[in-house]
């Protein structure tokens, strides 16, 4: 989600709990992450799409 040209991370913060009610995922050496969220800032994107469109 965005919010003046950027990300809303109140919505995002919202849609991460509603998604880890979803799941029992139990982290552990092996499994170190439940989940990430990844961003290419501007003009590092060869494929020229920017999070404001």
């Amino acid at each position: 989600p965005m919010k003046d040209n950027t990300v809303d991370l109140e919505a995002l913060d919202k849609i991460i709990e509603e998604e880890r009610r979803k799941t029992d995922f139990c982290l552990n050496e092996q499994k170190i992450f439940w989940g990430m969220f990844y961003t290419i800032p501007t003009f590092h994107n060869p494929t020229g799409s920017l999070l404001s469109e």
